[in-house]
């Protein structure tokens, strides 16, 4: 197609790579009672000084920050039964000696329909236990440590709740390739401190959208019998 074709050297000790298993678990292995029930808003509105305190790697770090750390709205698994796991797109795997842990695995993103309704199409929030390699260039890569937080833009989060759910051809014209290990990787002093490259996050550019809905939410804990959301600070 007269594309550039990038190439990815990957040395690993313990394995090689093979083609994927097709799923022990079957295509109903997702479809427990608790699988279909939907989890009903409630979440603490702390806005008191915390500190935040974790080890990895065998050392620890910490972060302030002006709200609880429980502050969000989850679920067991997915939150809607129709979103399929990010490892279908697994073509690649060198598996570990422990079951279910892979040393690498390499995944491709390419042209597909997308034709789940009455649902959140976009990547839905979730924290890395793998690091991700995303982009390829020359002498470099971008990764996605471990234990990141990903989620989609407020842009896309927003045009994805109201968008008419017709089926769609998406990643149209091109194709995505990733690498994930969920082995600690070691980065250098200069990708750190020198290069410049480090990307920064701000938090306050993803907006608290559930307090929009606070109003809603308090009718729907009322109504199932629960206490109302209130506010909390110092």
């Amino acid at each position: 197609m007269g594309w550039p074709s990038p190439a990815s050297i990957k040395e690993i000790f313990g394995s090689h790579f093979e083609l994927p298993d097709l799923g022990p678990i079957g295509g109903h292995g997702m479809a427990n009672p608790r699988d279909f029930e939907v989890p009903l808003a409630s979440f603490e509105i702390d806005e008191t000084s915390w500190e935040v305190v974790y080890k990895i790697g065998g050392q620890l770090f910490s972060a302030a920050q002006d709200h609880m750390p429980f502050d969000m709205v989850a679920w067991q698994g997915n939150p809607s039964k129709d979103h399929i796991d990010p490892s279908v797109f697994t073509v690649l795997t060198a598996k570990s000696k422990a079951p279910g842990i892979p040393l690498v695995n390499v995944l491709v993103f390419a042209e597909r329909w997308n034709v789940a309704t009455d649902t959140f199409r976009p990547p839905y929030y979730h924290r890395n236990n793998a690091t991700e390699i995303t982009v390829f260039c020359p002498h470099g890569q971008k990764r996605l440590l471990t234990l990141i937080d990903l989620l989609a833009p407020p842009e896309v989060h927003k045009a994805a709740s109201v968008v008419e759910l017709k089926p769609e051809r998406t990643t149209k014209d091109s194709i995505g390739i990733l690498s994930e290990t969920p082995m600690v990787l070691t980065m250098t002093d200069y990708a750190m401190n020198r290069a410049g490259t480090v990307a920064e996050s701000e938090p306050l550019s993803f907006p608290p959208d559930f307090i929009a809905h606070l109003d809603e939410i308090n009718a729907d804990l009322k109504a199932a019998g629960y206490e109302e959301l209130k506010k909390r600070s110092d």
